[in-house]
């Protein structure tokens, strides 16, 4: 049924307009052929589940990482490839959406929706975001730029699991369904957070914001953020030197960071690193990623980094059910926390990644010091200067999600054109917290 919608809207599209050009440019990135390949990403049940008080922070870690790096089988037809059909497994995160996939849905599927003043008022409702998503896996022959033959090319270029897991342009920011589905039935209010008048720096970690958000995301709702880094054969590889006792918020310098840990090592090898290629001779080592989960109000955080061999305590208690899901796994370090504080002790909790954690003093945080101010109209750098590991704000504008908000390539700003075509009448969102 999606597609002959799809193409209904195509039809309706005038051949010569510009608009329509521009979007289609545009999205090429998002790469429909990935997602038919894919197909749709679904929610996790475990992800439902608030973390256990009477587990480690590094146990949950653990039981969270198998799940974010659960293998997907993915099947190339024996029609594309020349012999039998072939399977490869990759991480069941690299089959989330993206940024651009997502404005691509709004860009082009939302004609297609009609929206009402209801949908202005309360946001899409199940049935048209189960549309909008089911539209979305089966763009091949619906998109001009996505031919049949075009998905056949493709797909006869996923020769191993390196091009593979390089098919959906290495992506920095991924987002698993429920996230999106919140992200989508909210969009028609994301502009308030682009006019909201914001806060004073100087009281920034004590006033209130204007929300942006419509609510918080659902329970359920997990974001990646990832770092992938050019491998060379004979070039020198950054790796961190990760000892426990070493990474402690207390025990660290203000100014503390993580160039002071850096060794350099022999290129990493395909069984100790995840690695992603498209063209020839570029291959990229997923070197770090980080994951936030709604399993609670204040969200799980998780950090999964590639460590050289020897230079780390933070992979030591790794246990075989995690070891076995791929081969790089005995080379990837993790830290989480459920909390700003350590109950035991009283003293902050410390998780923070060597490829994502730039900068004086962002090795000391625990995520939940910094991210507590997204959307609150301050910079990372105001709040690294003041060393925040506390939680102490009690109105959070965009729910603890810097890339909703804040920056040049944040979600509402690759949303102006999506605006410009689509004129909202203002409505009032409801406050987060």
């Amino acid at each position: 049924m999606a597609r002959p919608l799809a193409k209904r809207f195509w039809r309706a599209l005038p051949s010569a307009s510009l608009i329509g050009a521009l979007l289609i440019s545009s999205v090429e990135a998002a790469s429909p052929g990935a997602r038919a390949l894919y197909g749709s990403s679904r929610s996790n049940p475990a992800f439902l589940v608030a973390p256990d008080p009477n587990k480690s922070s590094r146990t949950i870690g653990w039981e969270l990482g198998q799940e974010y790096f659960r293998p997907v089988p993915l099947t190339i037809p024996s029609a594309i490839v020349s012999g039998e059909s072939t399977t490869r497994l990759i991480p069941e995160f690299l089959t989330w959406y993206s940024f651009p996939e997502v404005l691509r849905l709004l860009q082009l599927g939302s004609p297609l929706l009609r929206f009402t003043r209801e949908d202005y008022r309360t946001g899409l409702s199940q049935a048209k975001l189960d549309q909008l998503l089911t539209w979305n896996d089966h763009l091949i022959g619906v998109l001009p730029s996505w031919s049949t033959s075009r998905y056949r090319q493709y797909l006869s270029q996923l020769d191993s699991l390196e091009r593979v897991i390089g098919s959906n342009d290495f992506t920095r920011v991924l987002m698993n369904r429920t996230a999106v589905e919140h992200l989508l039935r909210q969009w028609l209010f994301s502009d308030h957070c682009l006019d909201r008048n914001g806060d004073d720096l100087d009281d920034v970690f004590w006033t209130p914001s204007q929300p942006c958000l419509t609510g918080e995301f659902p329970i359920g709702s997990a974001i990646a953020k990832l770092n992938w880094t050019p491998i060379q054969e004979y070039a020198p590889f950054v790796g961190y030197r990760t000892m426990e006792s070493e990474f402690r918020a207390s025990s660290l310098p203000n100014n503390a960071e993580w160039d002071s840990f850096s060794v350099q090592v022999a290129a990493p090898r395909a069984d100790q690193i995840i690695v992603g290629s498209w063209l020839p001779g570029n291959r990229l080592g997923l070197t770090g990623v980080h994951f936030m989960l709604k399993n609670q109000k204040d969200w799980t955080w998780s950090s999964f980094w590639w460590s050289p061999e020897n230079h780390s305590s933070l992979n030591q208690d790794q246990p075989v059910t995690f070891t076995r899901l791929f081969p790089q796994a005995p080379n990837y370090s993790q830290c989480t926390v459920t909390a700003d504080q350590d109950s035991a002790h009283s003293q902050p909790t410390w998780c923070s990644n060597p490829y994502l954690e730039k900068g004086p003093g962002n090795i000391r945080t625990n995520c939940i010091g910094c991210h507590q101010f997204a959307g609150a109209h301050t910079s990372q750098s105001k709040i690294l200067e003041q060393n925040h590991t506390r939680l102490i704000r009690q109105n959070f504008p965009s729910d603890y999600v810097w890339s909703y908000s804040d920056g040049s390539f944040s979600w509402v700003r690759q949303l102006l054109p999506v605006f410009e075509l689509h004129p909202i009448e203002r409505y009032p969102s409801t406050t987060v917290r």
